[in-house]
């Protein structure tokens, strides 16, 4: 059964029933500090103004990070072809532009899921200043055994104004696969403090056929409230699909601080055409006293391989950036 949510707000689990679920034993309860803790953050936002205005980027700047017009907050999307029963999403963040000033609050989500399409957003809350945000996304048929999706937001761990530097969570497969898989991870969720550089990553260790290990750091002096993670694995030796991760730390020689690329073998996949390359971000380290700026984007797409972009722009310091992609033929 579907959890009842609101999409665009971050959900907060309650390990109880519905009856035990407003009762608490007393202050040190978790489910107290969960919901206690939301409504403190709901009534400090309560007199402020959620902002999302467009930034009209110059035309080089267009261009060069392969944008064709600002994405809209909300869309409707049809699939390529419809499918017998509702499919299963995944999503992630693949595009940043947030103001220095007040906290990075984003994310994006799928909801309205149909046979023959869903709705799918991106948005901020309370005072955060979101000048674009972009996001992307892989569906697959609900009965497709190949591929599982899944969420890990850091509040089933920990309540929000609790941060960790890190957070880790055994994550178990709906059906085990056959040998250890391959997991990619999509930031989808972030909450992330102003007063400190902004630091975050998530990635798989300990990857077994039944299981895996999901991490979400942060680090120095920063301060992650809450993030949720997208997690896609897939049987390691299916033909027609390749995935990887990508960070600026692999690259040596950094000629434009700006623009951070490097070509992509497919190795031993077979792809009889450009397959299509779906990719977002997975970590990033960003410094706080000028706007959060990053984008990832793939290009020269053919058979045998690819190129992949890390961008920012402006006056942003980009320490690192990394995320992952999935080719599918």
């Amino acid at each position: 059964m579907d959890a009842a949510i609101l999409p665009s707000y971050p959900s907060i689990s309650i390990h109880s029933d519905h009856i035990g679920m407003t009762q608490f034993r007393d202050l040190e309860d978790p489910g107290y500090k969960a919901v206690s803790g939301e409504l403190l953050r709901w009534a400090k936002g309560l007199n402020q103004t959620v902002l999302a205005p467009s930034v009209n980027n110059s035309l080089e700047e267009v261009t060069r990070l392969g944008w064709a017009t600002s994405p809209p907050t909300k869309r409707e999307i049809a699939f390529a072809a419809p499918y017998s029963l509702r499919p299963k999403l995944a999503v992630g963040l693949k595009c940043l532009d947030f103001d220095k000033h007040t906290n990075i609050r984003v994310r994006t989500s799928a909801y309205n899921i149909r046979s023959e399409s869903f709705r799918i957003d991106v948005s901020s809350w309370s005072d955060t200043i979101m000048h674009r945000a972009d996001y992307t996304w892989l569906d697959a048929a609900a009965d497709d055994s190949d591929f599982q999706f899944g969420e890990f937001d850091t509040t089933d761990d920990h309540v929000w104004y609790e941060p960790q530097f890190q957070t880790t969570s055994e994550v178990k497969f709906q059906h085990a696969f056959d040998a250890p898989p391959q997991v990619i991870m999509w930031l989808n969720q972030l909450d992330m403090d102003s007063k400190a550089d902004w630091r975050v990553a998530a990635y798989a260790t300990d990857i077994s056929a039944n299981s895996f290990i999901v991490h979400v750091d942060t680090w120095g002096d920063s301060l992650l409230w809450s993030a949720t993670v997208t997690w896609i694995a897939y049987p390691a030796a299916k033909a027609g699909v390749f995935s990887g991760n990508f960070c600026t730390k692999d690259l040596s020689d950094l000629k434009d601080p700006h623009t951070c690329s490097c070509n992509v073998d497919f190795g031993n996949s077979t792809f009889t055409a450009p397959p299509r390359v779906l990719l977002a971000l997975n970590s990033f380290e960003i410094d706080r006293r000028y706007n959060l700026r990053v984008n990832v984007r793939a290009d020269s797409i053919t058979r045998t391989g690819m190129t992949w972009y890390i961008d920012s722009w402006g006056d942003t310091v980009l320490y690192a950036a990394g995320g992952s992609f999935i080719a599918l033929g």
